[in-house]
């Protein structure tokens, strides 16, 4: 029998600020942060070395009552690169 993974894409709502290097960013979703390749974020405004709201595509790992389980696609900054946060926090693509 094959298995097979099925990944699912979601953008989640979060706080942008400028990364160590021109193509990536500084994301902070609930209780970790990533420095993540700018492709994955999409924010409002400029981050011109401020901190902006934004949104950040994520992994959907788990999903259980009001929260799911996503993974932010970077390197670690604080804590893993798995969090749970609430199913409010996702948006559309």
């Amino acid at each position: 029998m094959k298995m097979t993974m099925t990944f699912v894409l979601k953008y989640a709502r979060c706080q942008v600020l400028p990364g160590t290097f021109d193509s990536e960013l500084y994301v902070i979703l609930g209780d970790v942060s990533a420095l993540v390749d700018k492709g994955s974020v999409k924010t409002d405004y400029p981050v011109n070395g401020v901190e902006v709201s934004g949104s950040v595509l994520v992994h959907l790992i788990d999903e259980k009552l009001n929260q799911v389980l996503v993974e932010l696609p970077g390197q670690a900054v604080v804590g893993s690169l798995r969090t749970w946060v609430p199913k409010e926090t996702l948006v559309a693509a």
